[in-house]
């Protein structure tokens, strides 16, 4: 494969021979030390560049994007980090997913920190609970485990199993 400014890389510690590291974009994108089976495919730019800091991780585009944990994946946006194992962030800006399995659909500053935990989209809005979920909306809660707020405002399920929408 031969594209102008690809770049590829053989893991550094030989865990994973077969797993290269593929590196796109800006020249500043990187993956880390010992890191095996990484993808960058793009985006970056010069004081922000995309990284894959664990194994198998990946980050699409964008820019200034982080997937710190293991088959972690981030769509593209600007400063989103999935560092949770299996976590996600498709895209928009300053979102977290750092809970095992947890998804952050896009939005402006959302967090999904509960194991399985997934926030839609919306700005401000935090699903820490186990499997919970927040649809959307601002400044919205699901702490409780099992916990939903689909939308709204200022909304928290605190409770295990709890809903909240307003």
């Amino acid at each position: 494969l031969a594209l102008r400014g690809l770049r590829t890389t053989a893991s550094d510690d030989g865990s994973f021979p077969d797993s290269w590291n593929v590196i796109g974009g800006h020249p500043d994108n990187s993956i880390g030390a010992g890191v095996a089976g990484a993808t960058i495919s793009g985006g970056g730019e010069s004081g922000l560049p995309n990284n894959v800091t664990n194994n198998f991780g990946t980050v699409s585009g964008g820019r200034d994007n982080t997937a710190s944990g293991f088959l972690a994946t981030v769509g593209g946006g600007r400063s989103n980090t999935a560092s949770g194992q299996r976590s996600t962030v498709g895209g928009g800006r300053f979102n977290d997913a750092n809970g095992s399995f947890s998804t952050v659909g896009g939005g402006s500053s959302n967090t999904a920190s509960g194991f399985r935990s997934t926030v839609g989209g919306g700005d401000f809005n935090h699903a820490n609970g186990s499997i919970s979920t927040v649809g959307g909306g601002d400044f919205n809660s699901a702490v409780g485990t099992w916990s939903t707020v689909p939308g709204g405002h200022q909304c928290l399920a605190g409770g295990d199993y709890s809903l909240a929408a307003g």
